[in-house]
């Protein structure tokens, strides 16, 4: 059985895995949401 330090690790290593992960594509979403209303001059 797994102890809670190495269970802990795992879980803290995936959630920043995830979180590298959907990093990139929240950040696109929020600048496409902002672009469509406040749509640029150019």
């Amino acid at each position: 059985m797994l102890d809670r330090r190495t269970l802990l690790i795992g879980t803290g290593a995936a959630v920043a895995t995830l979180g590298a992960a959907a990093t990139p594509a929240a950040a696109e979403d929020v600048t496409r949401v902002l672009l469509q209303e406040h749509p640029s001059p150019a």
